[in-house]
C-alpha cells in the first residue's frame, strides 16, 4: 500500500509534482534566455569599447612613435577624427547648455589674429607647398608643424625639416610683423606611455630637460615662440597626472620663455575639454589657444553616417551629445569654463571629409555610408573638392542650419568648407570678440590658385582674413 502511494494522504503531494515540474522547466528556460542576452550584450560592449584596436580604422598603432615615416595632413586629420569619435561615443553627460545661437551680426572692432599652420612637406618636390610660396603678409602668425618629442627633447625627423623651418623664419624679412612658431606634436594612443609629452611630465628631471631643450631650439632657429599640440592630455585614459602635468609644462615653459609666444592646440569636444585641461593654467600661461573646431564628423564604422566636418551650429534634427558637436557649443563652452575670449582662436579647416554612400538617392546629412570616399582615408583638400565639384553631374548643397556645404556625385559624398562657410565662421569670431582665427592648414588651401573654384592663391585663408578685418562686407 505504501509502495503505490495511492492513499488519499499522498494525492496532494502527487498533484504538486505535476505543477512544480513545468515551473522549474520554465525558470530554467528563462534563465538560459537571460544568459544568452547577457553574453550577446557583453560581446557587443567589448567590441564597442575596443573599436580603436580594430584594423578597420587603418590607424597604425605606432603612429605616435618616431620611425622613419612622416606625418601628412591626412594622417593627422584621420587620427584626430578618430580621437574625437571616441569622445562622441563615450558615456559623458553634461548638464551645460549653450546659449542661443550666436548669430553673426555686430562685430567687435579690434585687431584679430590669424594663425596659420604650415605643415612641413614630406618631400622636396614641386607638388608640395614650400615657404617661398607663402605670402608673408597673409597671416599674423605662421605655425610650422610639426616637431615631435623624443627622449625628452625636441625631435626633427631630418635635416630637411630643419631647413624648412629656417626658410619659414626668413619670411620675416618680407614682413617683420610676422610671428613664426614651431609646433611640437604628440598623439596619445589610448595607452600608458613614457614617450612624448607623458614622459616629459612624468617627473621634474624630464620636464627640466625638455624645457631647456625647447629654449635652445627657440634661440637656435630665432623663433618667436612655441606651440604645444598634445592630443590629448589625460584622454581617453583620464589620467590626472597628465592633465596637471600639462598645466605644469605650460607654467614652466612660460617661466623659461618670458619674452616668447606660447600657444596650445586644444580640443573642441566638451568631454575632452573637461578631462584634459586645467583651464586656469591655460588662461594664465598661454598667449592664445587654437581650438580645433573641425573633425566633428568623419566616417567611423560604428557610426557610418554622413555629417559636417566643421559645423558652425547643430543641425535641426540632432539631439543628445550630437547637438554639442559644433563650433557654437565648443567655443561657448571654453568661454563658460573661464577661458578669456581674447585668448581663443577659432580653428577653421581648409580640407574636408569624404564618405561612400550606400544609397545614392539618400545623400543628405545622416545618410548611411560604407566607408571613406575619395582622398586618402577620406581626407580631401580644397583643390580636390573643387575638382570633384567640377563634374557636370555633381551637386552641391549649402546647409543653412550648420552653415556648411556638402557635395555629392553618385555614391561619393564630401563635407567641406568654402569661402562662404568660412566667412560665416569669421563673422562669428568677430561677433564674439574672440582673439581671431586659426587655419589648418595652408597646405590644403589652394596655394597655387589653379583649381576651378579659386580666383587667387590661398582663397580660403584670404577670405578669412578679409572678413576678420573688414566691417563693410
Amino acid at each position: 500500500m505504501a509502495l503505490g502511494h495511492s492513499e488519499p494522504q499522498y494525492e496532494l503531494l502527487n498533484g504538486k509534482k505535476k505543477y512544480v515540474q513545468p515551473i522549474i522547466h520554465s525558470m530554467v528556460l528563462i534563465g538560459l534566455a537571460v544568459l544568452v542576452v547577457f553574453v550577446v550584450l557583453l560581446m557587443f560592449y567589448v567590441s564597442w569599447m575596443k573599436f580603436e584596436d580594430t584594423s578597420d580604422q587603418n590607424i597604425p598603432m605606432d603612429f605616435v612613435l618616431f620611425g622613419p615615416q612622416k606625418y601628412t595632413n591626412s594622417d593627422i586629420a584621420v587620427y584626430r577624427a578618430h580621437t574625437f569619435a571616441i569622445a562622441a561615443k563615450s558615456n559623458y553627460k553634461t548638464y551645460w547648455t549653450a546659449k542661443d545661437k550666436i548669430i553673426p551680426g555686430k562685430r567687435i572692432d579690434k585687431t584679430y589674429n590669424l594663425a596659420c599652420y604650415y605643415s612641413i612637406p614630406t618631400d622636396d618636390t614641386n607638388k608640395t607647398l614650400h615657404p617661398a610660396q607663402i605670402n608673408a603678409t597673409l597671416c599674423t602668425h605662421l605655425i610650422v608643424a610639426f616637431a615631435q618629442v623624443q627622449n625628452n627633447s625636441v625631435y626633427f625627423k631630418s635635416s630637411f625639416d630643419m631647413q624648412i623651418l629656417r626658410q619659414a623664419v626668413k619670411l620675416r624679412k618680407k614682413n617683420p610683423e610676422l610671428k613664426v612658431l614651431l609646433s611640437i606634436m604628440h598623439f596619445s594612443n589610448g595607452s600608458h606611455s613614457n614617450e612624448g609629452f607623458p614622459g616629459v611630465v612624468a617627473n621634474k628631471d624630464n620636464l627640466d630637460k625638455f624645457v631647456n631643450n625647447v629654449v635652445s631650439v627657440v634661440r637656435e632657429f630665432y623663433l618667436d615662440g612655441i606651440d604645444i599640440d598634445w592630443e590629448f592630455p589625460s584622454w581617453p585614459l583620464l589620467n590626472l597626472e597628465e592633465k596637471y602635468g600639462f598645466a605644469k609644462l605650460l607654467e614652466t615653459l612660460r617661466f623659461s620663455l618670458p619674452d616668447s609666444l606660447l600657444t596650445a592646440a586644444v580640443a573642441a569636444p566638451l568631454n575632452i575639454i573637461d578631462n584634459s585641461y586645467e583651464i586656469y593654467s591655460l588662461a594664465s600661461f598661454v598667449d592664445f589657444i587654437n581650438v580645433m573646431t573641425y573633425d566633428y564628423h568623419s566616417y567611423q564604422w560604428y557610426f557610418p553616417l554622413t555629417g559636417p566636418n566643421s559645423p558652425l551650429f547643430s543641425s535641426w534634427n540632432e539631439s543628445g551629445y550630437f547637438q554639442y558637436l559644433n563650433i557654437n557649443s565648443s567655443i561657448q563652452y571654453w568661454i563658460s569654463k573661464g577661458m578669456p575670449k581674447e585668448k581663443i582662436l577659432l580653428g577653421m579647416p581648409t580640407y574636408g571629409h569624404s564618405f561612400k554612400l550606400i544609397n545614392e538617392a539618400n545623400n543628405g546629412f545622416g545618410s548611411p555610408t560604407s566607408g571613406p570616399g575619395i582622398g586618402k582615408d577620406g581626407f580631401v583638400t580644397f583643390s580636390e573638392t573643387c575638382e570633384f565639384q567640377s563634374h557636370q553631374n555633381a551637386s552641391t548643397v549649402f546647409d543653412h542650419d550648420t552653415r556648411t556645404p556638402y557635395s555629392y556625385h553618385k555614391n561619393d559624398w564630401i563635407s567641406f568648407d568654402n569661402e562662404n562657410s568660412l566667412a560665416y565662421k569669421a563673422e562669428f569670431a568677430a561677433s564674439l570678440g574672440l582673439g581671431g582665427a586659426m587655419v589648418f592648414s595652408l597646405n590644403t588651401d589652394d596655394y597655387s590658385g589653379s583649381s576651378l573654384c579659386s580666383s587667387s592663391v590661398f582663397p580660403l585663408t584670404s577670405r578669412i582674413k578679409i572678413v576678420l578685418n573688414d566691417d563693410y562686407l
